[in-house]
C-alpha cells in the first residue's frame, strides 16, 4: 500500500495548505513536459502524485486512507493474523465476499463470535462498518442492519469515528426506506418508515418519510391516518416537495385552504 504522504515529502499530520503546496512543487518536478527523454516515467509518477493529493485532501477520504493505512502497517509487522485480522484485512483490500464466508465459518463453528475480544473500538467499529457494507452490496439485508445498527448504536455514545455517525444513519434509512419499504405491503412498509423515524434524522428526511407513511395508509384506505401523517410531513417542511400527487389523491388542504399552494 502506498505511503501517500511520503510521496508527497510531507508528514502524517500535514495541513491541507502544507499537502497543496508540497503537491505544487512536485507536479511541476514530475510533470511529463518537464522531463522530455522519460516522459513515460514522468506520467507515472505525475498520476501518482494525483491520487496521493486528491485522497488526502478530501477530508473523508483521508480518514479512510488513514484507518487503512494504519492497519496495513500493523498487519506486516505482524504477517501471521488470526480469523479476526484476516476478515477485516480481507475488508480492507476489497475481499467481502471472502471475509462473510470467514466470518460465517467461524460464526458456525463457535456459535458466536465477539469481534471486540480482538480489535480497539475502532477497528472495531470499522470491521463492523464494512460487514454491514459487504452484507448490503450483497442484498442480504437484515444482516446489514444488524451490523450497521450496532455500530450505530456505539456511535450514539460518542460518536468516537468523526464519519460513522451520519454515514451509518443514512444507510440505516435508506434501507429501511427504499430497500425494504418499497416491495413491502403497505402496512409493513409503514414499520419500516417508523423504524427509519427513531434515527433522529434531519427534518427534511424525516418530511419524506412522513409523506411515504402517508400514501401507505392511502393504499390502505385509511384516510385520517394518511392525512395526519401528510399533516407531519408539511409540520416538518413546509415547503416539501413531492407531495402534490398524495396532496390531490386526499383532497387534503392541511385544514386552512392552503396546503395545496405548499405541495405544489
Amino acid at each position: 500500500m502506498l505511503n501517500y504522504y511520503t510521496i508527497l515529502g510531507v508528514s502524517d499530520t500535514a495541513s491541507p495548505e502544507s499537502i497543496k503546496k508540497s503537491f505544487r512543487n512536485l507536479a511541476k518536478r514530475f510533470h511529463p513536459d518537464r522531463n522530455p527523454h522519460r516522459k513515460d516515467w514522468a506520467a507515472r509518477q505525475f498520476r501518482t502524485l494525483a491520487e496521493a493529493y486528491e485522497t488526502l485532501m478530501d477530508e473523508a477520504r483521508r480518514f479512510v486512507y488513514d484507518r487503512q493505512f494504519a492497519f496495513h502497517q500493523a498487519q506486516k509487522r505482524q504477517p501471521k493474523r488470526n480469523a479476526a485480522e484476516q476478515i477485516l484485512y480481507d475488508l480492507l483490500n476489497a475481499n467481502g465476499r471472502r471475509a462473510v464466508q470467514s466470518y460465517e465459518a467461524v460464526l458456525e463453528q463457535r456459535g458466536e463470535f465477539d469481534l471486540l475480544q480482538f480489535f480497539s473500538l475502532k477497528d472495531y467499529l470499522d470491521c463492523k462498518f464494512l460487514l454491514g457494507e459487504e452484507y448490503e452490496r450483497q442484498e442480504r439485508y437484515a444482516e446489514a442492519l444488524e451490523f450497521y445498527e450496532e455500530v450505530f448504536r456505539e456511535e450514539q455514545r460518542g460518536p468516537r469515528l468523526r464519519f460513522f455517525f451520519e454515514e451509518v444513519r443514512d444507510r440505516i434509512r435508506d434501507i429501511y426506506c427504499r430497500a425494504l419499504a418499497r416491495s413491502a405491503p403497505p402496512l409493513k412498509a409503514i414499520e419500516f418508515y417508523r423504524k427509519a423515524l427513531r434515527l433522529n434524522l434531519p427534518k427534511a428526511d424525516q418530511a419524506f418519510v412522513h409523506k411515504k407513511i402517508a400514501e401507505r395508509y392511502h393504499e390502505m384506505g385509511d384516510m385520517a391516518s394518511a392525512e395526519q401523517a401528510l399533516a407531519r410531513a408539511f409540520e416538518m417542511k413546509p415547503n416539501l416537495k413531492g407531495a402534490q400527487k398524495i396532496c390531490t389523491k386526499l383532497n387534503w388542504n392541511g385544514g386552512n385552504g392552503n396546503s395545496r399552494a405548499r405541495a405544489s
